[in-house]
């Protein structure tokens, strides 16, 4: 593990590969700060409640087409029979359907009395490429609103993308089985990251006119595909299906959603040059299916099946970074602290999580490719120099290559090392061990590993309990291996979501 060159080798070349062309140019116009001010004063932070599956949850909605009405993401409220929300100048508000456009994935609310705000514009034009819009809502379920700037792609040139264009073919399969939306449905494709929380939030273009709507909220791992559908479908709402109720998601089909859970105080932690903000808890059952690498997440199961007899059970923190939505998982219990340039968590005996994230805002993509490269080599150092002896790579957990998604140019490599060192003149071994995820898009990069060190095994006990898990005497070993078992699913879960 002290040599780390030529990994790093292999993460910049698969970078290059799938960085698109004419990225850094600067958008032209973007709305100011008085619209996104006015904007702000029509959103509403939404709480649905005693929903389907238990969980609360917390998006965003705006006025629209009258004082009385709203309008949200239908997924938000599906299954949920109390809606709530409340206004920046502190008004609150109950809120009952009364319209859905189910394949957009759009509802129409009606509150309970007049807001006495003026509704929002909707923007009849998508703007030009390289113009700027802002996502102005409730991100991460926060108690206060704010606005985040995106650049509209080059995807959004006459005729426009679609939301098939921009899933992969599993997400496209699962859509077509469930039929809850259109995969034909118009979206705007956007540079930057949509946060969960930000459902039903209005995307203002240079006019100070909504141009989409943030929408799709399915769950990709650990981080959630959230889209923007055109404006132009919230002018279908008022002569939509009207609605008494919105029936729950059916997600028989494998399909989930990122469900953001409201929040008090959004914390946050300093890694690096990223700050990390706490968004929700989830089970590892949710995660499974949608893991940016399955088959790894498998094989780590297996391993794992005999320390926890119900792996689904498990349960993450996931901590997002706001700018690059960078997703990493935190098993609970565990406490993410800062420490120089780093996030550290203790997750069990001998057992740590290191995080570090870096943002690179130089303008030359060549300058953030070098900057990200060394970042990672820094990373794999760094991790290299807690262990007192030299860590072999474990090819059983080693990416050969980094993993390239050409959509939107997310790179990942993970990497095992391992090293057995003799611990007693009784055949017991001290089982160091390290488990590496180097992630990056753009000029972002994020490195999470967790560690194994000083914990002693003794090699016959553990051939032993893997052919006799249920024996009295492996229960020691299981609970040895059990703060290992999480952090290293922790490593495997972290990702960065599709833009």
């Amino acid at each position: 593990m002290r040599r780390p060159a030529a990994a790093a080798l292999l993460l910049l070349l698969a970078v290059m590969l799938a960085w698109p062309d004419g990225i850094a140019a600067q958008a032209a116009n973007a709305p100011t700060a008085a619209m996104l001010v006015e904007t702000g004063k029509k959103v509403a932070r939404i709480r649905a409640s005693s929903c389907a599956g238990g969980q609360e949850r917390a998006a965003t909605a705006f006025v629209w087409p009258d004082p009385q009405h709203v309008v949200t993401a239908r997924h938000v409220v599906a299954g949920c029979t109390r809606i709530s929300m409340i206004f920046p100048d502190g008004k609150s508000y109950t809120a009952t359907p009364a319209r859905e456009l189910h394949p957009r994935d759009l509802v129409l609310l009606t509150l309970d009395r007049p807001s006495g705000l003026a509704p929002l514009e909707i923007g009849a034009e998508v703007p030009p490429v390289n113009a700027k819009v802002a996502a102005v809502g409730y991100a991460l379920g926060a108690p206060t609103a704010d606005s985040k700037m995106l650049d509209v792609t080059v995807a959004n040139a006459p005729p426009g993308s679609k939301l098939a264009d921009m899933l992969d073919d599993r997400f496209r399969a699962k859509l077509l089985a469930s039929g809850e939306l259109d995969l034909q449905t118009l979206v705007l494709r956007l540079d930057g990251n949509l946060l969960p929380g930000l459902s039903g939030a209005p995307l203002v273009g240079p006019d100070g006119r909504v141009v989409g709507v943030g929408t799709g909220g399915l769950q990709d791992g650990l981080g959630g595909i959230v889209w923007a559908v055109r404006a132009s479908y919230v002018a279908e709402l008022p002569n939509a299906a009207a609605v008494a109720s919105i029936g729950a998601m059916r997600r028989a089909s494998g399909l989930s959603f990122a469900d953001q859970t409201p929040q008090a105080q959004v914390e946050g932690v300093s890694c690096g040059s990223m700050t990390l903000s706490r968004s929700r808890l989830v089970q590892l059952g949710e995660l499974s299916r949608d893991s940016d690498d399955v088959v790894g997440l498998s094989q780590l199961a297996a391993v794992f099946g005999l320390t926890f007899p119900d792996l689904s059970a498990l349960r993450f923190e996931v901590w997002v970074d706001p700018q690059s939505g960078a997703s990493v998982a935190v098993p609970e219990g565990a406490t993410l602290t800062s420490q120089g340039n780093y996030c550290t968590a203790s997750v069990g005996p001998g057992v740590d999580l290191f995080v570090r994230g870096v943002h690179t805002d130089a303008e030359d993509a060549n300058q953030r490719m070098a900057a990200a490269q060394q970042a990672s080599q820094q990373f794999e150092q760094d991790m290299a120099t807690l262990f007192p002896a030299y860590m072999q790579p474990d090819p059983s957990f080693t990416y050969p290559m980094p993993k390239v998604r050409a959509a939107d140019g997310f790179v990942v490599r993970r990497s095992a090392y391992a090293n057995m060192r003799p611990a007693s003149p009784y055949g017991d071994v001290y089982a160091d061990y390290a488990f590496v995820t180097h992630m990056m898009r753009g000029g972002d990069y994020v490195g999470v590993g967790a560690t194994r060190r000083g914990i002693t095994v003794n090699p016959q006990a553990m051939q032993f309990c893997q052919v006799q898990p249920a024996d009295y005497q492996c229960q020691q070993v299981r609970q040895l291996f059990a703060g290992w078992a999480r952090a290293a699913l922790a490593v495997h879960l972290s990702t960065m979501p599709p833009i």
